[in-house]
């Protein structure tokens, strides 16, 4: 599967995912902003920038934070304001990631979503922060 398609499908299991707990979503009608959908909990508006994972070669699950622009050649790290949550997605294991932005936000490229560290934002519908 291409890398185009993953992140479609990623995105789609994400709205899946939400509609199932609850949550309304609204998508920017440009693809222009620095995320990907704004979520409605319980009365306040979160941003929200989905990304699928990949499995590199050590079995570890991968989440790149580089924003991707035009055909993806262009690269470059996340800043403040950009996002709320981070939601990670991990169709290998059927598992979302959502991360606030506060806990990631001084990574430099990549994070490891299947250890310990992030556990406990697995499934975090309540979009709850540390």
């Amino acid at each position: 599967m291409d890398r185009a398609t993953a992140g479609y499908l990623a995105e789609a299991y994400f709205e899946y995912q939400a509609i199932l707990n609850g949550i309304i979503l609204t998508k920017p009608v440009c693809n222009l902003n620095p995320y990907d959908y704004i979520a409605s909990v319980e009365g306040k508006l979160i941003k929200c920038q989905v990304k699928k994972s990949y499995v590199d070669k050590f079995r570890q699950h991968i989440c790149s934070l580089l924003r991707q622009s035009g055909r993806g050649t262009d690269k470059r790290p996340y800043k403040d304001g950009d996002f709320d949550f981070l939601c990670v997605i991990d169709l290998d294991d059927s598992r979302i990631y959502l991360i606030p932005w506060e806990v990631i936000r001084d990574k430099s490229s990549n994070i490891m979503v299947n250890g310990n560290k992030y556990s406990k934002y697995c499934n975090n519908w309540s979009f709850s922060s540390p």
